[in-house]
């Protein structure tokens, strides 16, 4: 048995093409965090994460040092540990995310090009609706993450969309803890508006529903959150030992 349960990814989280083992290391501790196999304050344990996902130590010992970089570990005392972000943090980190999502907006929406320049947030669109109805939150996540990926990326502005991506990654460990408070249907009903916004070639009111949408995050307690979610998984571990 599995130390974590870590499976490898479905979607790419990382960003560009690199197909070494240190970044499909990576993609698959990446989605694992996606499917709350890690909680903000779980030590990274390179060995049973090595264990897991069927590598050698060193590309994880690497991966481990990229996301740590990235400032999505850190090590408070011996060993990397997920970060634990404040709800200032919280609340600074949507800020960011407004200004950089609306330039990217700006930039995308003001290169010429035919409506299948679209077709990314469309299929990432379509996604959603699947993982809204099976009431996913796994896939609701990397949902979200495609349809906002697709965007940036029609942006074509190298320096934004790495950016943006880091500070998505960032917003994923506080997602883990938010899971249970995912809003599916609203949160597709906001793509599909921001959507229709583009394809109507209006800028301004895709602006403000892509501001509007990023918001949600702030309004949550993540402190509240974090512990609910501690809660539940001592819970599923004690069932877990009970029935073995």
């Amino acid at each position: 048995m599995s130390s974590y349960g870590v499976t490898p990814p479905v979607q790419r989280l990382w960003g560009g093409e690199d197909q070494s083992l240190v970044h499909q290391a990576c993609d698959a501790i990446i989605h694992a965090i996606a499917q709350g196999v890690f909680l903000p304050g779980d030590r990274m344990v390179e060995a049973h994460i090595a264990e897991d996902l069927g590598f050698s130590r060193v590309p994880v010992r690497e991966a481990l040092r990229g996301l740590e970089h990235r400032g999505l570990l850190n090590s408070p005392d011996k060993g990397l540990r997920l970060i634990v972000p404040t709800q200032r943090d919280v609340e600074e980190l949507v800020e960011l995310r407004r200004m950089m999502e609306s330039a990217a907006l700006r930039h995308a929406m003001a290169r010429k090009g035919g409506p299948d320049r679209w077709n990314g947030l469309r299929a990432a669109l379509r996604e959603g609706g699947a993982a809204a109805a099976a009431r996913d939150a796994t896939r609701t996540i990397i949902a979200d993450w495609q349809f906002h990926e697709a965007l940036w990326r029609e942006a074509d502005h190298g320096l934004l969309l790495s950016s943006l991506i880091q500070l998505w990654q960032r917003q994923l460990v506080m997602c883990t803890a938010l899971r249970e408070q995912i809003a599916f249907k609203a949160s597709q009903a906001d793509h599909e508006s921001i959507l229709a916004a583009i394809e109507a070639g209006d800028r301004e009111a895709a602006e403000r529903r892509l501001t509007d949408h990023s918001g949600w995050l702030a309004q949550q307690d993540f402190a509240a959150a974090l512990k609910r979610a501690q809660e539940v998984r001592g819970l599923a571990t004690l069932r877990a030992k009970w029935r073995s």
